[in-house]
């Protein structure tokens, strides 16, 4: 992405650090020092750099806020491109200073306020605006039967496999996946899909996810309906990624409703905790496989999609099974395929409601970021101390499983 770093003089040094760490994670950075000749057109250059930006990062400070100092002046050119600051302004709390005191513009998203190292984090929170995959190139292991597209370190986007035979079957989608390309028919097939994000958003609003919004667009892509020139995204690429209020789908994956969901899921979560870092955790990755999974009322995540992603079966996840947490690969998706087979196991017996919201409620109280190192155990020990039927049920589900769910101190 290319990132404006905007910022006053006396955080130079915040500012200098934060576009080295951005730039090694392959992002173009403005910074006025750098980007800035000397005797130039500094007004019209610094427009322009707003122009082109796809990312306008602002560090608060009493001097960046303070009335006629230029970051304010940076501010209002962005508030002009972008009304609505939402995916388009990220705003760092550098130095704390009186929330009021904050313009009301920054103050319409959510403040990145540092816990820690203050380039880690919000190195993380730029990162959670960045257009994410679906899955990551994918190999294959076997699981109690189940083969699992698993991530593979390093590589980024499905169209590069590690595998030789996967890129001729993400360019050769499934029979049950192919469907006619034409840019009528994916409009019409997109329109539909919204329908099904606008109920599934309504659910887990009811379910106790308050800000789960339904403006969202899906945008089914293609080569003949390339993706926007300014995704800067190959749209032969098999591929699923939430992006300034839009779901874009590759057309040969909407052949199956949980893909979709699965992805708005992640940014739901994602926006609840205020980074998409969370996304590197079995519990996130469990969720974003049970609550499509139980809005569908279907164990299959992506059935008629294995193909695509170079599994052995016609579905790549699926949680109608047991398996231990202790003897699958300690990975994102493997483990959180185990959380949500234990969830889906007490839905069969509780009901829908009674877990989904036990889940929601487990995942808002515990969950924040950075993750704590019991993060996993104080989501179990929240799950089974839901009151009786539900809590019993999960308790039960996570031994059989041996999740962790030791209630942690200070509980």
């Amino acid at each position: 992405m290319r990132v404006f770093v905007s910022h006053a003089a006396e955080q130079r040094g915040e500012a200098d650090r934060l576009a080295i760490a951005l730039r090694a994670r392959h992002h173009t950075v403005f910074l006025d020092a750098d980007d800035l000749p000397p005797g130039g057109d500094y007004q019209s250059r610094i427009q322009q750099a707003i122009d082109d930006c796809d990312l306008f990062c602002f560090l608060i400070s009493p001097q960046s806020i303070a009335t006629g100092r230029f970051p304010l002046s940076e501010l209002g050119l962005v508030r002009r491109r972008w009304p609505d600051p939402t995916g388009r302004v990220v705003p760092i709390m550098v130095t704390k200073v009186p929330i009021d005191s904050v313009p009301a513009y920054l103050r319409a998203v959510s403040i990145l306020e540092p816990q820690g190292d203050l380039v880690a984090d919000s190195v993380a929170g730029i990162e959670a605006l960045r257009p994410r995959p679906l899955w990551r190139s994918p190999r294959v292991r076997a699981a109690a039967g189940l083969v699992l597209a698993v991530v593979v370190a390093g590589l980024t986007y499905l169209g590069i496999r590690s595998r030789g035979t996967a890129d001729q079957a993400a360019s050769e989608p499934s029979t049950a996946s192919r469907e006619p390309n034409d840019q009528s028919g994916l409009r019409i097939r997109a329109g539909t899909m919204e329908q099904t994000v606008k109920g599934f958003a309504a659910h887990l609003r009811e379910v106790g996810f308050r800000s789960a919004t339904d403006a969202v667009t899906v945008y089914l892509y293609s080569a003949q309906m390339p993706l926007p020139a300014d995704l800067q995204q190959p749209s032969d690429a098999v591929n699923a990624f939430y992006h300034d209020k839009t779901l874009y789908l590759h057309s040969s994956l909407s052949g199956d409703s949980s893909v979709l969901l699965r992805e708005y899921t992640h940014f739901v979560l994602a926006e609840s905790v205020g980074s998409s870092a969370v996304g590197d955790s079995d519990i996130e990755s469990g969720m974003a496989d049970y609550l499509p999974a139980s809005f569908l009322e279907s164990p299959l995540i992506g059935e008629g999609l294995g193909r695509l992603f170079n599994v052995q079966t016609t579905y790549i996840r699926r949680l109608d099974q047991v398996t231990s947490y202790t003897a699958v690969e300690d990975e994102p998706h493997a483990r959180g395929e185990v959380w949500s087979a234990a969830l889906w196991a007490c839905r069969q017996i509780v009901g829908q409601q009674a877990v989904d919201q036990a889940a929601v409620s487990a995942w808002t109280s515990v969950m924040t970021w950075p993750l704590r190192p019991d993060a996993a155990a104080r989501f179990g020990a929240s799950l089974a101390g839901v009151a009786a039927p539900v809590g019993g049920c999960l308790a039960t589900e996570m031994d059989r499983r041996h999740l962790p769910h030791a209630r942690a101190p200070g509980r």
